[in-house]
């Protein structure tokens, strides 16, 4: 299971990603900074980190099960042929918004079988169900308020 989710302060324009994937039990924490950055470029990279860390580390995983809040990221994998086909461009053969990362984002989830579920975003904590979504959701901020006050 893969939990991930990013946030931007965009007044400031810096962001974090946080993924956070559960492997035979163990769970594994990563994040990061990035400045000049979006909300859903974060979002992106969060599940980029997440599938090229996997591939790294457990290249024996195929299947993947991605937890996310991002409605922008959801809709990505029905879109991918049609994007493909006009080369990450617009009508007006200008680049859509996060070219770079959506062709990195069809070029990893590429080497998984993924499944891809929609969480509701900042649903409220329950004693009776883990919601890694609240807890990515969380470290994000957490880490923009961190750099934002080095």
């Amino acid at each position: 299971m893969l939990y991930t989710d990013g946030s931007c302060n965009t007044k400031f324009r810096t962001g974090a990603w946080v993924a956070i994937i559960f492997i035979d039990g163990q769970k594994n924490i990563l994040q990061g900074i990035e400045h000049d950055t979006t909300h859903q470029r974060m979002e992106l990279r969060g599940i980029i980190e997440s599938m090229k860390w996997l591939i790294q580390h457990h290249p024996d995983k195929s299947d993947v099960h991605l937890f996310t809040d991002s409605q922008y990221v959801v809709n990505l994998p029905a879109r991918k042929a049609k994007l493909v086909n006009q080369r990450f461009t617009t009508s007006k053969k200008e680049l859509i918004s996060n070219a770079d990362l959506i062709e990195e984002f069809y070029k990893v989830i590429g080497c998984f079988q993924l499944q891809i579920e929609k969480v509701k975003a900042h649903e409220k904590k329950r004693d009776d169900v883990y919601n890694g979504n609240r807890e990515a959701d969380r470290l994000c901020r957490k880490a923009v308020r961190n750099e934002l006050n080095n």
